[in-house]
This record gives structure tokens, C-alpha cells and sequence, in this order.
């Protein structure tokens, strides 16, 4: 999963083989993949090469990756430039901060202010970048499914309750989008006055999840310290 999701090429057995030590031949790890495919969790799209995750393969890898990040509600360890985009977000710049999360984790963002209905989305740019379209359809059925995105945002919001989890839908898990090259991040922040805040994540299914993932388990978590 990580080799496809950092490389985005089918892996074969002797990928695996010669990058990581697992003590076993070639052939071994490749009966694994033929077993893991049998299952569901991979797909191999040409006769005798690599192979590539689906979309129960990604789910299985999404959740061992949200087990690491709050199973044992430990902070996640977060980089200056993360700890100042939490800042960015706790200081209420819901614009800015959107631009910064969308360059910073090079994906496509939106911000949703519920009660005011307020709208800020970025990095189209970026996304359409990060995309492995092979045909013109994926590229139209894509484009539109971020139209439907914005027009269904407050069904996504209310589909969402606050609580200390992000729920990532990939593919056709999503209840607002189609495309099975699609992976979304969303999590409602409440800051308890009645302002709640919709923060949404669009990727390609090989996205790093873990990345928006720790950032937004940090934006629930109250700063230690305050500025006087």
C-alpha cells in the first residue's frame, strides 16, 4: 500500500523483494499478493504485472493508519509548519487558512462556515496535478463530482457530527461524490458557542491520508497555551 501510494505504479513481488527484508523469496511474497488479491484487497490490472489497491484495500489501510494516529490518544507529533497552520485555524481565518491547508498538504480544500454559509475552497490547482487520469471521462466524471461536492456541502456537514474522528470516504463510499478515483477527509469542528466549521480534504484515492489526518486531530485539540 505504501510503495503504490508514494510511487502510484503497480507493485510486483520483486518490488518488494528487493526493498524491504522480509526473509522470504520472491515467489512466497508473490503468492501473498495472489492471496490478498483473491480477497479483494488488491487488483492486478495487466496479466502478469504489478498490482494496485482497491478500494477495500485502501479502506483496510486507512483504518490501521486512524488506529495508529487515536487508538491510544496520544498528540500526534506535528512539524512547525503543521503546529502554524493549527494556529492559522484557531485564529478564526477560516480563508487563509484554507489556502494554507490546500498548498501545504497539495490537495484540494474547502471550508464550510454552517451558520453564515460561507464558502472557501482551494487548490484545484494542485489536485488536478496529483491525479492519475487515463481518460478523458475519469478527468469529466472528476470535475463534476467537485461541483456536486460544493452544491451538497450541507448535507456532507449534517452527515457529520463533532467528535474526535475525521471520516474518510474513498470512492464510491462517498455519499456526495461518484468517482472511484476520489478520496474525501471531512471533520466538523464545534467550538461550543454555536459556530461550527466544516473542513474538507479532496484527494486522489493514492493520497497520504496520514498527513491531513494528524493535522486535523490536532485543530480539535485546545492549545496548551494561550497568548496573553
Amino acid at each position: 500500500m505504501r510503495e503504490y501510494v508514494l510511487r502510484g505504479l503497480p507493485v510486483a513481488s520483486e518490488d518488494l523483494y528487493e526493498r524491504y527484508k522480509f526473509g522470504v523469496k520472491p515467489a512466497s511474497i508473490r503468492a501473498e499478493l495472489l492471496r490478498l488479491t483473491q480477497e479483494g484487497f488488491l487488483e492486478q490490472p495487466h496479466t502478469s504485472g504489478g498490482r494496485i489497491p482497491t478500494e477495500k484495500g485502501y479502506r483496510f489501510f486507512v483504518d490501521k493508519i486512524s488506529d495508529a494516529i487515536y487508538g491510544d490518544n496520544v498528540e500526534a507529533p506535528l512539524g512547525e509548519s503543521s503546529l502554524s497552520l493549527v494556529r492559522e485555524f484557531n485564529s478564526g481565518h477560516l480563508s487563509e487558512f484554507v489556502d494554507r491547508f490546500a498548498r501545504e498538504m497539495k490537495i484540494f480544500s474547502m471550508g464550510y462556515e454552517f451558520a453564515r454559509h460561507e464558502m472557501h475552497s482551494r487548490g484545484l490547482g494542485e489536485f488536478f496535478r496529483s491525479m492519475d487520469f487515463t481518460n478523458r471521462e475519469d478527468f469529466c466524471e472528476v470535475a463534476q463530482d467537485l461541483e456536486r461536492l460544493e452544491k451538497n456541502i450541507d448535507s456532507l456537514f449534517a452527515g457529520l457530527v463533532a467528535s474526535d474522528l475525521p471520516k474518510v470516504f474513498i470512492g464510491s463510499e462517498s455519499p456526495v461524490t461518484k468517482s472511484r478515483h476520489l478520496s474525501i477527509i471531512a471533520d466538523r469542528y464545534d467550538d461550543g458557542s454555536g459556530k461550527s466549521i466544516l473542513v474538507v480534504a479532496v484527494g486522489p484515492t493514492r493520497m497520504d491520508y496520514a498527513k491531513p489526518m494528524k493535522l486535523m486531530k490536532a485543530m480539535k485539540q485546545k492549545p496548551k497555551n494561550k497568548p496573553k
